[in-house]
């Protein structure tokens, strides 16, 4: 929780020291909350929405919970949700059951298709 990555990955982007790695075409950098990865690392303190940088909604008939971008569309990757403790809370004690159960169930099926 303490790391310095991002601050390493600013060094490098900014430096310049990216721009002739063989192995990169582009790079391309957002605000936070407006391009495709919604980072939640700084989130700790705050609803999302004090930030300014989007809202979570809860959807009212199976109380899923999403991430919205500042512009209200969906974010598509949401980095570090575990920093987010409302986000983590929703995967951990409901999305995590769901998922092992639907990983059970494809695991009896391969088996029962190898039998």
């Amino acid at each position: 929780m303490q790391g310095a990555d991002q601050g390493f990955h600013n060094y490098l982007y900014y430096s310049g020291k990216l721009q002739n790695a063989q192995r990169i075409r582009s790079i391309a950098v957002y605000d936070q909350g407006r391009g495709i990865v919604n980072n939640m690392g700084a989130m700790r303190t705050k609803e999302l929405n004090e930030w300014g940088n989007g809202k979570m909604v809860r959807d009212e008939v199976n109380g899923d919970k999403t991430v919205l971008n500042w512009d209200g569309v969906v974010s598509p990757v949401v980095h570090q949700f575990d920093r987010f403790k409302p986000l983590s809370e929703f995967v951990y004690k409901r999305k995590t059951k769901e998922l092992q159960e639907e990983w059970k169930k494809q695991r009896d099926e391969a088996k029962l298709e190898k039998a």
